[in-house]
Formats: structure tokens, C-alpha cells, sequence
């Protein structure tokens, strides 16, 4: 049911009331029957729920196989180990996402707001939430709009509803029906519920509540949505099943072997063990999760706090940057930017509400607006409502414009209020009144010019330099006002303010490091075109301008042909933001959508990475997000995009590293098994390397210095293979690690040296080899940046003292070890050393051979 376009006695008919408002009778059988006015949450998941949802996992679930069947062969100590693996890690996970959950709720208003209505004819103060569907409300400037009203009645009437339709000037209401086919920013006479009163009063009656109102609709498509899953979670899924199979089937050709063979069901199941838990790097979930949590603690500093973890490193290969322009793009103040007065043009400086700031002349040189048009200054700021804390953004923008010329405001006798048919205001003063309103309304009034402090008789050239210079400052997207004064019969015209909507500073600063880093920014507003086109010109964002009526006539299939082609979109709608979104999303794009309003949230859940505000941002926008800027501040955006960068490329480095070492434990036990060896390397023995030797060096890859063109590089396609793209290493690794491994291993064995000291020796080569293959992971030239991390020359120390102490300790007799004689040694660090300048090798020959295939 649409009502503003319905008269106001239809409305009270519709609604079941009349202008005296319900009783109270009424309005309690009418909320007993219908509900509360409030939003209905969408269900948040219990701690039990995201405790479980750690073990979600295709890696987990390798590792629980692994447990069972330790059990069954009564290897219980490495059943505990593993069990102990899962444990932390859910804890781990559970914890920085309960966190984040907590960190969002803090930031949520506590207050319960109330209103105004009349009940049994009298006005009565009650709770926003006992509104019901015809009860009457009044309002009044500062209000809160508490649910969709349509006004009965109005004077000097205007809203902010910059929160849900992204229009940044406030609106003027109506009572008077409008046309049914009128879009939601052009109907009104309707206050939207979530808006605000700037100016006037009106008594309005209540069409919708709850989840019927406009902010209800938004927030319903909100918890519709469905959250999307990130690059690395898809590529770690992949991985994972891939793991799957692969052990699947090498358990299985072990069993059939084992069985040919006639080996003991126990050795073959404890062989399977061995080869669960080399192929699965155990500690990958954790680092992961560690990695991404000191992500979180350093992405808090440049002031993003993360609401989901996986989301860190979908920044990293955003494609595209879908933003709102009022109070992400903007500061969402106006501010006076140009004055028009004695037939020149003056720059204001400064921005937001606030007196800092100066007026500058053509020639570039500062001035005092006192000598040249104090009484430009005193008009606009008597002849106005605001304060310095509260009042109509244009009214304020105009008082801190005053006070930036050391002008103040003068007593009054009288005033004529504002009206959207006259377009004018007017202060009564003694002796003289002053007028402020649209510029060609008071033009048509004046019979007289000031300029240069002298009176003269207003002639046609002064009235087309002055039409003149309305023209240019609002195709610069200002707004412009008028000002004059009367006294005796004559109106004399002052001159011309210009005030605008100002980029925060920064925004351009950040959009350039958006184009050097590949990635597209755009606008998405509810404003006009030719606001947005201004703001787009002001903070060099390239690109035309489409319209939201345009994008109606356009279907899905032809948007996403042409979406590339346009970076600027003026008068959109909710929805309209969410289809420009799926276009870019099915051009293969990872898209990053950043908004402070109500309006965006349905957008920012849709989006790879939703990004909401703090200080400004709407609930329902926060509840949305990803993440949430805590300080409002567009570049926060490009900071949290190279932090991404930085932790994708350093999870890449600790997943090379753990996935070549395991592929040298997959490769000693399966030869050795198909060799018809013993095990070289025993189920616990794997563990404690891939737990404790493996780990802390894999999680100080996790901090490595970052590459200092990092946002001079293209953006990382989603489609990128982290696996295949390092397979060739791994493997080679693999071939080094298993040869060198087994190659002492057997020496030994057949040298009379006891199984527990072999094994020992084989434990100590793949350790100190894997050691030294961390230095080689960590850039793809050879011997460069070897040693700049002090946190991985710290973990390689402390993996070695680890390993000494099982060696050396009574720990050897639970780890089946041996200790080893300084001879042991010798061998292990010269093949390990040997290992390592292979692989130098091989980096050096891939990097010749891509040479000549540039060249060539």
C-alpha cells in the first residue's frame, strides 16, 4: 500500500484514524495485534555454533581419520596429539571470531529512543517501539523520524535522509499528495523511520512500523544474503579434498601391498598413520588462523577492525572498490567553498563545521571579508537558525562560513520563515530585514546592488553577471544561496554563497594508490549526477555517469557488458546498488563495497568484503560489514587492501614452506614402505616436526617484511592456483628432501647402527634441511632477504634447541630416539647444506630460463 500519493483525509481512512490520534485503548490492542516498532535481527549464531564451525574443514577431517586409527592400532599417545591439534585450533579460531563479534556490539547505540504522539487528544511521550499503524506523531527540528510517517501537517519542514537514500542536502516536505509513480527520494510528503528533522515542525500519522518500513525492507535483504566465501578458503577446500583423495588412495595401496606382502595389520595400519600425518601439515590451520588474528591486531592500528578473519585476505585481491560517496567519499558536511560578492569570485577555505578557515581572492592572495562584504557575512548568519552544534547543514554551513570572516550574528525582531513555494526566508531587524533564499527569487526582488560598500540602482548587466555566476557555481555542483537586505523600500542584493559536500581529506590521495595498485575505485550515491560528477572531479575519479532511471532501462546481461565503461552512479537505489555489484561480481570480479547508510547494507552484505563506518555508520550497515572503518576514513580502505596484500603473500611463503616439507615425510615413508624398508620415521616423530619444528618458523614466515612495491602490483586474480603455482618447487623439495633423508637412513642402517638411531639421524636431516628451507621460501630469487626477519631467525633457533631436547633428554625414550655423537652431526649438515644449493639452483635456473623467454 502506497500512501503518498493518497490526500490526507484518505490516509486517516486507511489507517483507521483521525487528527487527534488514537486512544490508548486502541493503540494497545493495535501492538498486541501487530508487534513492536523494531527491527527484527537477523539470528546471530551461538558460541556452541561457532565453537563446531572451527572443525568444518577438509584438513580436519583427515586428521580425526588419522585419531581413529590410531586408536584402533592403540597408539594412543599420537591419537592425544592429534586430538590436542583440533582442540586448539577451534579455540584459537573461536576466539578472534567471538571477539570480533563482541568488538561489533560494543559499538551499537544503548539508548532507547522515544516520541511524541497524540493519544486520547493529548500529547503523550512514549517509548519509539509501542508506535502503531495510525497513531499520531508530532516532530519537531533534532527528532528522530521513529517509524514511516505520512505528514499531515507542516511548516519550514526538512529531513535528512542522507542515511537512506545517500542524498546529502536536506529535504523539503510536503503535505500535498504526490504522484504514484514518484521514486522513494521523491516522495515528500513521507518521513522515512531512521531519518531526521533538521528544521520546522509537522504532525504526521504512522503508515508502517517494524520490519514494513523502508529501513525494514533494507534490513530484511540484509539478512538474506548470503556471506561469501573467500579466494583461500576455496583454494584451502580444494587442497583439502585433493589431500583426501590422494591419502585415499595411497592407504589403500598400502593396505594392498601390505596385505600381498603378509606385514603385520598393525605395522600397516601404524605405515597408514605415518602417511595421514605426513601428508596433512597439521599446524597449516593454526598458523593460518594465528597469521590472520596479528592481521587483526595490526589492521586495529590503522584503524579497521575485522569482524571475520577470512576476510583479511580477500582484500588483498580486491579488483574493484564500489563506494558511497556521502560520508565515505565525503564528509557528510556541507561546507561553504565560494562566495560570489562585488562582482568577483572568493575560495573559502577549510572544511566541515567549523571556523577554520580563509577567503581568498582571483589573484590567490587572502583576505578580510570584513573590509570587502561584512555585511554578505552578517546576512547569512542573522538572517539563519543554527548553531554551531545543531541545525540544517546548509544553515550551518553558512553561520561557520561567517565566523571564518570574524562576522557575528545580530539580534532579530521577527522572522519570516522559510517556504518552499516563496523559496526565501527573512529576518526582521531594526530598521532593515534581511533575506536569504534560492538566487533568482531574490534577484527578482532587488532594486538595488552593493558593491564595494557603495548602493547603486541594480541594471540588466548586473543581473546577468550575477545569473552568470549562479551558473557556474552550480554546474561546480554547489548549492547557492542569495542573500539581501531591505531598507525603507528598496532591496539590495549582497552577493552569493556556494556550499558543497566536501571529499574528506585523503580520498584522493588513497584513490591514486587504488590506480597504481590495479584496482577500479567507483562512486554509487544516491545524489544528483551532477553533484557526484563534481566530487568524482574534485578527488580524480575518471569515468561517466549513469543515472539510476538509466540503469532501469538496462537489463542484467547488457549491465554487465557495459559496467566497465562507467565509474560514477548518481540517484541509485538499494537495490540498484546490489545489481551493479552482482555485474561486477560475474565479470569475475572480487568486489569491495564501503557505505556508512542504511541504504548500502544490502550491498555491503552481497559484497566479497563488506566495509561499513563507525562514527557515522548505521547499525544495520555494521551488522552487515566484514569490517568496519573506525575511523570513517576512505583511505583506512587502501591501508586494510595493502595489509591483505602483505598477509596473502606471507601465507603463501609458510604454505610453500610446510607443503615442501611434507612432501619430503610423504616421499621417505613411501619409498621406504615400497622399498620394503623400515620406517624411517615414525607417526609421533612426524608430529612433533610438524607441530613444533615446522610451526614456529612457518608462523614467523607469517610476519615477513613485505615487498615494498606491493601496491605497484596488479591484484591477484581469485582464480589463481596457490597450489599449482608452487607445485614445481614442492616437488623438487620433495626429490632433494626424500634422497637426502633416506639416503642417511639406509647408510646407516647398513652400517649395524640401531633402528632408533637411524631414526634419529633421519629425523635430524629432514629437520635441519627444513630449517634451511624456510631461508629459501622466503623470496623467489636466490640468497636475497635470507636473514631480515628476526622473528624467523628467532623461530629457526628455538625449533633447534626443541629438537635437542628430545634428542638429549629422557623425552628420546617416548619419541623412540637415540642421541646423536658430534660425527652423527657432520654428515646431516653437509647433505642438508648440499640440499639447499640445489634448490638455490633450481631458483636461479627458473629465473634465467623466464629471462630468455621475455627476451625472446
Amino acid at each position: 500500500m502506497h500512501y503518498h500519493d493518497k490526500s490526507v483525509k484518505e490516509v486517516l481512512d486507511l489507517t483507521a484514524t483521525h487528527e487527534n490520534g488514537l486512544t490508548n485503548e486502541e493503540a494497545t490492542q493495535r501492538l498486541q495485534e501487530f508487534g513492536p516498532n523494531e527491527l527484527e535481527h537477523g539470528k546471530k549464531d551461538s558460541p556452541i555454533k561457532i565453537f563446531f564451525r572451527q572443525f568444518n574443514d577438509v584438513l580436519v577431517y583427515i586428521l580425526l581419520f588419522a585419531a581413529i586409527v590410531a586408536i584402533v592400532a592403540r597408539e594412543f599417545i599420537d591419537a592425544y596429539v592429534i586430538g590436542g591439534i583440533l582442540i586448539f585450533n577451534a579455540v584459537f579460531g573461536f576466539i578472534q571470531e567471538y571477539k570480533a563479534e563482541k568488538a561489533i556490539d560494543l559499538l551499537k547505540k544503548l539508548t532507547t529512543l522515544s516520541t511524541n504522539v497524540l493519544r486520547d487528544g493529548k500529547i503523550q511521550k512514549i517509548q519509539s517501539m509501542d508506535l502503531v499503524k495510525g497513531d499520531i506523531v508530532v516532530l519537531e527540528s533534532g527528532d528522530k523520524v521513529p517509524a514511516d510517517l505520512r505528514i499531515i501537517k507542516q511548516s519550514n519542514l526538512q529531513s535528512d535522509e542522507s542515511t537512506l537514500t545517500g542524498e546529502s542536502n536536506p529535504i523539503t516536505k510536503t503535505e500535498k499528495p504526490i504522484a504514484s509513480s514518484a521514486q522513494l527520494a521523491d516522495r515528500k510528503n513521507i518521513l522515512y523511520s531512521g531519518t531526521s528533522i533538521v528544521r520546522g515542525v509537522a504532525k504526521a500519522v504512522v503508515v508502517s512500523t517494524g520490519m514494513s518500513t523502508e529501513i525494514g525492507k533494507i534490513a530484511k535483504l540484509v539478512q538474506e544474503a548470503e556471506h561469501q566465501e573467500t579466494p583461500l578458503q576455496k583454494k584451502l577446500k580444494e587442497f583439502g579434498r585433493f589431500l583426501g583423495y590422494l591419502i585415499g588412495i595411497v592407504c589403500l595401496l598400502v593396505f594392498v601391498i601390505g596385505m600381498i606382502r603378509g606385514m603385520d595389520i598393525i605395522e600397516i595400519l601404524l605405515t597408514s598413520i605415518a602417511l595421514a600425518v605426513a601428508a596433512v601439515p597439521e599446524g597449516l590451520p593454526a598458523i593460518v588462523t594465528i597469521c590472520l588474528a596479528l592481521g587483526v591486531q595490526r589492521m586495529v592500528k590503522r584503524n579497521a577492525l575485522i569482524r571475520r578473519l577470512e576476510s583479511i585476505e580477500t582484500l588483498g585481491c580486491i579488483t574493484v572498490i564500489c563506494s558511497d560517496k556521502t560520508g565515505t567519499m565525503t564528509k557528510n558536511e556541507m561546507t561553504v567553498t565560494s562566495c560570489y560578492a562585488n562582482e568577483n569570485f572568493y575560495q573559502v577555505t577549510g572544511k566541515g563545521y567549523n571556523d577554520l578557515g580563509e577567503y581568498i581572492d582571483h589573484d590567490n592572495k587572502k583576505i578580510n571579508p570584513q573590509l570587502e562584504f561584512s555585511r554578505l557575512l552578517e546576512a547569512m548568519m542573522s538572517c539563519n537558525n543554527a548553531t554551531e552544534t545543531i541545525g540544517d547543514p546548509t544553515e550551518r554551513a553558512l553561520y561557520f562560513a561567517g565566523l571564518k570572516g570574524k562576522s557575528s550574528r545580530i539580534t532579530r525582531k521577527g522572522e519570516i520563515p522559510f517556504d518552499s513555494d516563496q523559496k526565501y526566508m527573512a529576518t526582521l531587524h531594526n530598521g532593515f530585514d534581511y533575506y536569504k533564499g534560492a538566487p533568482e527569487i531574490i534577484l527578482k526582488m532587488c532594486t538595488h546592488i552593493q558593491i564595494n560598500n557603495k548602493v547603486r540602482r541594480i541594471l540588466p548587466k548586473d543581473t546577468e553577471k550575477i545569473l552568470g555566476a549562479n551558473k557556474n557555481m552550480a554546474m561546480s555542483a554547489l548549492r547557492v544561496l542569495a542573500a539581501a537586505y531591505k531598507q525603507n523600500d528598496d532591496i539590495i542584493f549582497l552577493g552569493l554563497m556556494g556550499m558543497i559536500d566536501p571529499p574528506k581529506e585523503g580520498v584522493k590521495e588513497a584513490l591514486m594508490i587504488c590506480q597504481t595498485a590495479g584496482i577500479t575505485p567507483v562512486m554509487i550515491t544516491g545524489d544528483h549526477p551532477i553533484t557526484a560528477k563534481a566530487i568524482a572531479d574534485k578527488i580524480n575519479l575518471k569515468g561517466s555517469v549513469i543515472t539510476g532511471s538509466e540503469l532501469e532501462n538496462i537489463d542484467d546481461s547488457r549491465l554487465k557488458s557495459i559496467i566497465i565503461n562507467h565509474s560514477i552512479y548518481a540517484r541509485m537505489t538499494s537495490p540498484q546498488k546490489v545489481r551493479i555489484l552482482k555485474a561486477y561480481q560475474d565479470n569475475g570480479e572480487i568486489v569491495a563495497m564501503t557505505g556508512d547508510g542504511v541504504n548500502d547494507a544490502p550491498a555491503i552484505k552481497n559484497a566479497n568484503v563488506g566495509v561499513a563506518m563507525s562514527q557515522k555508520g548505521t547499525d544495520i550497515a555494521r551488522d552487515a560489514s566484514d569490517m568496519v572503518l573506525v575511523d570513517d576514513h576512505f583511505s583506512s580502505i587502501v591501508s586494510s587492501i595493502e595489509e591483505g596484500r602483505i598477509i596473502y603473500d606471507n601465507i603463501k611463503k609458510f604454505i610453500k614452506y610446510l607443503l615442501a616439507a611434507n612432501m619430503i615425510e610423504i616421499g621417505v615413508v613411501l619409498v621406504a614402505m615400497l622399498a620394503g624398508l623400515p620406517l624411517p620415521l615414525l607417526p609421533l616423530q612426524i608430529l612433533w616436526v610438524n607441530l613444533m619444528t615446522d610451526s614456529w618458523p612457518a608462523l614467523a614466515l607469517g610476519v615477513d617484511p613485505p615487498d615494498k612495491n606491493i601496491m605497484k602490483r596488479r591484484p591477484r586474480s581469485a582464480n589463481d592456483n596457490i597450489i599449482k603455482e608452487m607445485f614445481p618447487y614442492i616437488i623438487i623439495v620433495g626429490i632433494i628432501g626424500t634422497i637426502a633423508v633416506l639416503g642417511l637412513f639406509i647408510f646407516a642402517i647398513n652400517t649395524g647402527v640401531s633402528i632408533e638411531k637411524s631414526r634419529t639421524i633421519a629425523l635430524s636431516t629432514l629437520i635441519i634441511l627444513e630449517l634451511m628451507i624456510v631461508h629459501s621460501v622466503k623470496n623467489p630469487r636466490p640468497f636475497k632477504d635470507m636473514f631480515n626477519n628476526e622473528w624467523l631467525n628467532g623461530a629457526v633457533l628455538l625449533s633447534l634447541i626443541l629438537h635437542m631436547i628430545v634428542v638429549y633428554t629422557p623425552l628420546n625414550k617416548l619419541f623412540k630416539l637415540a642421541p646423536l655423537t658430534v660425527a652423527d652431526w657432520i654428515p646431516i649438515i653437509i647433505v642438508s647444506a648440499i640440499g639447499f644449493l640445489c634448490l638455490e639452483t633450481f631458483k636461479y635456473l627458473k629465473i634465467k630460463n623466464s629471462s630468455k623467454l621475455i627476451e625472446n
